[in-house]
């Protein structure tokens, strides 16, 4: 037992160190025994669910900036397999389903879909236009309590998401388009 004890000791002392060492020799065991590395794994999360969710909460939390610069680098450099993605998804789902999907985390089914366009004579709620041919419109939704508002252009979509829904910034912005049409005017008018 002595010599057990001995080793073990003298295992721990070469761990600390070779950091580097020791972590490109449990590579290469993992890598080798991959499955039996997943079941050991599992076994643990079965027997220690509490401790792993606190550790990855930990590691997360500790790494936040890191990751989402991963992330964000991951999205940019992915953007054509994303695409090739969405649009095989898209083609094996079907049109409907992939629509009841994008509606139902919503909170809109088709039917009600449809109602909300009709009660908007089938175009924009704040621009007025139709959508282009092919395209739908977007379903605009409160985005503190969910509700949905009306149905939307692109353009009108995205200028109320890039205003943060705010309506002290969106009176804002209409007062300065307001002003500086009134520049112009004015301008005009003096030549």
């Amino acid at each position: 037992m002595e010599d057990l004890e001995k080793a073990r000791e003298r295992r721990r002392r070469w761990r600390l160190a070779n950091p580097e060492k020791h972590k490109e020799s449990q590579k290469r065991y993992r890598q080798a025994n991959l499955d039996k590395h997943r079941e050991a794994q599992a076994r643990y999360y079965k027997a220690n669910p509490g401790k792993c969710n606190e550790a990855g909460k930990r590691w997360y939390w500790a790494n936040v900036g890191e990751r989402r610069e991963y992330m964000r680098q991951s999205y940019n450099d992915n953007s054509e397999k994303r695409r090739k993605y969405s649009q095989t998804y898209r083609a094996k789902l079907g049109y409907e389903d992939y629509r009841r999907g994008n509606l139902r985390k919503r909170g809109l089914t088709p039917d009600g879909y449809d109602v909300l366009l009709r009660r908007q004579n089938g175009v924009c709620a704040i621009c007025g236009t139709p959508p282009p041919a092919g395209k739908v419109l977007c379903v605009d939704h409160d985005h503190v309590d969910k509700k949905v508002r009306g149905l939307l252009c692109d353009r009108c979509n995205q200028g109320i998401g890039f205003l943060r829904d705010s309506p002290t910034i969106i009176e804002a912005a209409l007062k300065y388009v307001q002003r500086f049409s009134q520049l112009k005017l004015l301008k005009r008018t003096a030549s």
